[in-house]
């Protein structure tokens, strides 16, 4: 009886304190199974082998896929964007909870408390107020993508984005027309008229300039004429009588009206030795005969300059045009101050979610 109680104890006590392993001789733990019984019985399993392992570690550590955990659980799937971690009773349809915190994952793949990112996927766009990464969600700066953690990296490679991502610094969204490249930017904040741009129209404007003749032409002037200098008119009719006047006499031109044979010559004829050219009674000289006229006929001869007074209006000589070729310049009062092309605006930033 005390054999037995002994033996008893002494398999109790190597239980307690040694490694326990199902279909493995090789323990990686103090827990260890080998679910598909594929373990080398010495070193390291393979990461291949590992996938169907379960191990407990010294540290209390709990790998499933995985015999080297790092935490109190470690799940390794085997398979990219699996997690390993499934529950049954609820899935993304399931309705939430008010109250509840949302979980994610880290860049190491630590499961953490997130703020709510809603049900964002990866390529999801949105405005915020908020100026830093946050959540997975990253700000559209242009920047390249090697400076992004390594999950978003990947995410972004499988967005198309393998040098940077889009920067969406002052700018707006635009939807794709069908034939444009995500990602791509275009248009601009400000617009410079062109002459193209312009509705046709006719500016009215001042024009200077002189207009050409259009050829010899004449004009009737009425009135009178002002004179240009020395001239000469000619003259002929009657010239008028100017009252009485008288005329002297010569010798041989004069006649005996009364008188005697004293100082002339006998013919009635001054003899030209007396000192009057009349002899006789009361001769003189010829006396006024009243008004009478003189025959004129020959040229007057000029008088010097002078000038004559002209009034009237110059008449034209009948309806004419004028044809005017140039080039006329006409200001149209502008400054070539640029316009903003922009509607009323709220500043924001954008951000792209690309996973945590």
């Amino acid at each position: 009886m005390k054999r037995n109680v002994f033996i008893i104890m002494a398999l109790f006590s190597t239980f307690a304190f040694s490694q326990v392993g199902i279909n493995t001789q090789n323990l990686q733990g103090i827990f260890h199974i080998d679910g598909a019984k594929d373990n080398p019985t010495t070193g390291t399993p393979s990461v291949a082998q590992q996938a169907n392992d379960f191990i407990v570690t010294a540290q209390g550590y709990v790998g499933i896929g995985t015999t080297s955990p790092s935490s109190k659980l470690q799940i390794k799937s085997g398979t990219s964007g699996l997690s390993g971690l499934k529950f049954d009773n609820i899935n993304n349809a399931t309705a939430t909870t008010s109250g509840t915190a949302l979980l994610g994952v880290d860049a190491s793949g630590n499961v953490v408390v997130t703020e709510n990112a809603g049900n964002a996927i990866l390529g999801d766009i949105k405005n915020s107020v908020r100026t830093i990464d946050h959540s997975g969600w990253y700000l559209l700066d242009g920047r390249a993508v090697s400076d992004l953690p390594a999950n978003a990296q990947t995410a972004a490679n499988n967005l198309g984005f393998t040098s940077s991502i889009p920067d969406a610094t002052d700018r707006v969204l635009k939807t794709n027309s069908g034939s444009e490249t995500i990602g791509a930017t275009g248009g601009a904040n400000t617009l410079s008229i062109a002459q193209a741009n312009l509705p046709s129209l006719n500016l009215s404007g001042t024009i200077t300039g002189t207009a050409a003749s259009a050829g010899a032409h004449t004009h009737t002037v009425t009135g009178t004429a002002a004179s240009a200098g020395a001239h000469t008119h000619t003259v002929s009719g009657t010239a008028a009588s100017a009252g009485s006047h008288s005329h002297s006499s010569s010798v041989g031109n004069a006649f005996l009206v009364t008188g005697t044979s004293n100082g002339n010559n006998g013919t009635g004829y001054a003899d030209g030795t007396n000192s009057v050219p009349w002899g006789g009674t009361g001769a003189s000289g010829i006396a006024t005969s009243g008004a009478h006229t003189h025959t004129v006929s020959g040229t007057a001869a000029s008088a010097g300059a002078h000038t004559h007074t002209v009034t009237g209006t110059a008449a034209s000589a009948g309806a004419h045009t004028h044809t005017v070729s140039g080039t006329a310049t006409v200001s149209t009062g502008g400054s070539g101050t640029t316009l903003d092309n922009r509607s009323p605006y709220l500043v924001v930033n954008t951000f792209i979610y690309l996973g945590q």
